[in-house]
């Protein structure tokens, strides 16, 4: 068993744990320009931004989780070679599904934040890195 499967494999386990029932797994993920090391600290920066407080995970597991109430957001970067990372957005919703075995409400928001504004928000730091600025404390105007 590869490395990067038993990582997986002990997060989704430690999600199952303290997230009680999961409710649904939604996720989009794209390629940017930019290297894995730039885009993990983008991922962390646009988590900031949106308000995120602790972010748990580490660079070398290739993903960070994020929990705000009912919700559990996870990110992964993944290198797909030394010039392009793979980010990808998934939530997880805890509590119980509705009585047709479908979560009640759809994946709108963790910290007011969408998968759509999360990738856009990361295209917007992602910019700034790649100009040789520091990414901001607070989101970009």
């Amino acid at each position: 068993m590869t490395k990067r499967l038993r990582v997986a494999l002990a997060l989704l386990i430690t999600l199952i744990w303290i997230g009680g029932c999961l409710r649904q797994w939604v996720g989009t993920g794209h390629v940017y320009p930019v290297r894995a090391d730039q885009a993990w600290e983008v991922a962390q920066a646009v988590l900031r931004w949106n308000g995120a407080g602790v972010i748990e995970g580490k660079f070398d597991d290739q993903y960070m989780i994020v929990t705000a109430g009912e919700r559990i957001i996870g990110v992964s970067v993944e290198a797909v070679d030394t010039q392009q990372a793979k980010v990808s957005i998934s939530a997880v919703r805890r509590g119980p599904f509705s009585s047709s075995g479908y979560p009640q409400k759809p994946f709108k928001n963790l910290l007011g934040l969408t998968e759509e504004k999360f990738h856009k928000d990361f295209v917007q730091g992602m910019e700034i890195v790649k100009a040789g600025k520091p990414l901001p404390a607070e989101a970009p105007e």
